[in-house]
């Protein structure tokens, strides 16, 4: 499938979220996904204490299908409490999925009575990072799972010392399939964690996708969801497998995180081809037993 790239330019003339002594403004981010899919986002960091906020940020989207419409949201960045609305805007797949792309101002919608804020981006289509190559899976495949390692997680764990890390650990689930999960040994006190473990799961069929999840490990309560991403079977199921980085969803604000994997198919044994013809006839030789009981008794 083609890419989407999107670059966040600027927002302009933004409502102030945020009043103090010294007079108004907002902390803004931008959101971007594709209208009515949550399974892929993007998201600028906020900058502070403006209402003209210039962000330059880029993010390509790996799964655009024809017709996907992108939609921006700006956000104001709160540490307490939801983060305010500060508006919106669609862009239709018609405007930029054309020679050339779309570079431009678009207006926002629920931005503030009477208040006309823009927000800037440019938009174009990129080729598939990989050409579409056939499935090579038949009944009886095996995937190996190689879980390489993490990076730019967010820290779960707080010390009144600072240095705030994670206890990192990793698992493989064919989606939809909870009895095919797998599941890496937890690192201490990192966000880079090097896991370099390899896994064997069986129950593939073909046009499965496989989720990972982060998470931190904690004796005590329940783990914490680092991030997580979804491989799609096409991605893996082909001669050359899978193997690169992943951006992870669900990884804390602001967090840019990936996960490293490689995946290949293991095709199960075929049987060696028959030798008989017609007329072939089976010699048989019993060569010998072995610790028999006693029958008879004398």
């Amino acid at each position: 499938r083609s890419r989407v790239r999107v670059q966040v330019v600027r927002a302009a003339n933004l409502r102030a979220a945020d009043i103090g002594l010294m007079g108004g403004a907002s902390d803004p981010y931008c959101v971007v996904k594709f209208k009515g899919k949550d399974d892929e986002t993007f998201e600028t960091p906020h900058v502070k204490k403006t209402t003209n906020p210039v962000w330059n940020a880029a993010y390509d989207f790996n799964e655009y299908e024809r017709g996907d419409a992108l939609e921006f949201t700006i956000l104001d960045h709160d540490l307490v409490g939801s983060d305010d609305l500060l508006g919106r805007a669609l862009i239709a797949a018609g405007d930029f999925d054309r020679e050339g792309g779309f570079e431009g101002e678009l207006k926002l919608r629920n931005c503030g009575k009477g208040r006309r804020a823009t927000i800037s981006v440019k938009v174009e289509i990129l080729p598939p990072l990989r050409p579409e190559a056939p499935p090579i899976s038949v009944p009886g495949c095996i995937l190996q799972v190689n879980i390489v390692s993490g990076k730019g997680l967010r820290a779960a764990d707080w010390s009144i010392r600072g240095n705030a890390k994670s206890d990192p650990y990793c698992t493989c689930t064919i989606q939809g399939k909870p009895s095919t999960q797998v599941s890496t040994r937890h690192i201490n006190r990192t966000l880079s964690p090097v896991w370099d473990e390899e896994h064997d799961i069986e129950g593939y069929e073909r046009g499965d996708a496989l989720e990972f999840q982060v998470f931190d490990h904690d004796m005590v309560s329940a783990a914490d969801l680092l991030g997580r991403v979804i491989l799609k079977g096409s991605e893996f199921d082909r001669e050359d497998g899978f193997d690169g980085e992943l951006r992870l969803l669900d990884c804390g604000k602001g967090t840019t995180a990936t996960l490293t994997v490689r995946v290949r198919m293991i095709l199960p044994s075929l049987p060696a081809p028959p030798v008989s013809v017609p007329g072939s006839r089976l010699r048989i030789t019993v060569v010998r037993a072995n610790s028999l009981r006693a029958a008879d008794f004398g």
